[in-house]
């Protein structure tokens, strides 16, 4: 193989890897702001148990963590791209962790907006 195969392949493994992490970051971001997959398994199989914080720290790491994992692999996603822009999947993958990238930007709106609505509430 030649060094710009592998240099390409290098790329798209790293992408594909980072969306991987950002994408769990970013499902479990959802499941602790909604509440939505774990709501309907019985009490026993639940795996969060949120304390006194109500989740929020464990909020924030995962979109500290999962949005900078979104950012890299968008990194990654786009120099694969300018480096093979006739190829789909490049295409593809750079679409999928823009994706992430506005999902992450997505529940931080979100959140913010529900911080300065109980703030307003509490004035």
């Amino acid at each position: 193989m030649h060094r710009h195969q592998i240099i390409n392949y290098a790329l798209l493994v790293l992408a594909v890897i980072s969306s991987a992490i950002a994408f769990y970051a970013l499902f479990r971001l959802a499941e602790c702001e909604f509440y939505t997959f774990y709501k309907f398994l019985p009490a026993s199989l639940q795996v969060h148990e949120y304390g006194s914080e109500g989740g929020m720290i464990e909020f924030a790491l995962d979109l500290i963590f999962g949005g900078s994992a979104s950012f890299i692999a968008l990194l990654f996603a786009s120099i694969h791209f300018f480096r093979n822009r006739n190829i789909k999947s490049a295409r593809l993958l750079l679409g999928w962790c823009c994706f992430l990238v506005l999902g992450f930007l997505a529940m931080f709106v979100y959140d913010l907006l529900d911080y300065f609505k109980v703030q307003a509430a509490h004035i």
